[in-house]
């Protein structure tokens, strides 16, 4: 099964090989589904994601025949199931399938943002972007409901993250990592066109939020959120930053310390240099001077030389 998923040629190999004809004429469409929905419940994401993959790109060809069994299989009680499919469109998208065909399953995905399974939400959204990457309408389809449900998935929770054995060792796992980053990807990627429907205090707490997140990944994602909302909302972000200045000269204390320490992550570098950033253009904004807070942390960090150099290495 493995090889059927790895190519257009491997997809039409294999059906043929099992008298199933081929997978792209219209007459057999009708004959592949009751296949692929079977491999939808398979365990392994891989593998599912070459199923979603798969019926991405018979969903290109023939629309017409697909979108109906999409929209009721993301339905589906099973949760694996209502991941692949939800993954599908994503790659319907990227076939750049006309907008009036994704549409349904677009209304569709965007009930399923609170989905009661993470792993099914981050795939929702991961596929509602790459929808509104092809045709930023999309986002018209996005309400106040919408964007608290993304706000929603931004937010750890301690309930993801699982103990595991590793030979001697006890290892943490964040199975909520990966939900955040799409969440948080999403709010940057769309931010220019999506910022006049969210509600500028439910951005700030998205930004607050991914500051105080334990991953560094998920603080270089809010700092650069923060730089477009700087150009947006150049005097609202003022009076943010007794908020958002403590938080920011936090992150920079504890990098610097890890500098110090060699205990520097990859993303150390990316962190210090896009807050750097940041800050310079909000030291641009007139009223930011007004701002004490804003002002000492901006002046630390411009005098540091420790800091400067690990930017420079």
């Amino acid at each position: 099964c493995f090889f059927f998923f790895q190519a257009e040629d491997g997809i039409r190999d294999f059906c043929l090989s099992r008298g199933l004809g081929d997978v792209y004429k219209r007459q057999e469409i009708k004959s592949i589904l009751p296949f692929l929905f079977e491999c939808t419940t398979i365990e392994q994401e891989s593998f599912r994601n070459m199923v979603a993959e798969c019926i991405g790109k018979i969903a290109s060809v023939n629309p017409g025949e697909i979108v109906e069994s999409l929209l009721q299989n993301l339905d589906n009680t099973n949760a694996f199931t209502r991941y692949t499919v939800a993954t599908s469109v994503k790659y319907m998208a990227a076939k750049k399938i006309a907008f009036s065909t994704v549409l349904p399953l677009l209304m569709k995905l965007v009930t399923l943002l609170n989905d009661v399974n993470h792993d099914v939400q981050r795939s929702v959204i991961l596929s509602i972007s790459q929808v509104a990457t092809m045709d930023y309408h999309a986002l018209e389809f996005l309400n106040e409901d919408s964007f608290q449900n993304l706000f929603n998935c931004t937010k750890f929770r301690p309930d993801l993250v699982k103990e595991i054995i590793k030979g001697k060792f006890e290892l943490k796992v964040d199975e909520g990592f990966k939900l955040r980053q799409a969440a948080y990807q999403f709010f940057e990627n769309h931010m220019f066109r999506i910022y006049d429907k969210v509600n500028f205090h439910l951005l700030i707490d998205v930004i607050s939020q991914g500051l105080d997140d334990q991953s560094t990944e998920i603080q270089l994602i809010a700092i650069r959120i923060l730089e477009h909302i700087v150009q947006l909302a150049q005097v609202a972000i003022v009076g943010t930053l007794d908020i958002l200045v403590p938080r920011i000269e936090k992150i920079v204390t504890k990098q610097k310390q890890n500098y110090e320490k060699k205990e520097q992550t990859e993303n150390t570098k990316d962190l210090i240099r896009g807050i750097t950033t940041c800050l310079g253009k909000i030291q641009k904004i007139p009223e930011s001077e007004s701002n004490q807070k804003f002002t000492t942390l901006n002046n630390q960090i411009t005098n540091d030389q420790e800091l400067k150099n690990l930017i420079d290495n």
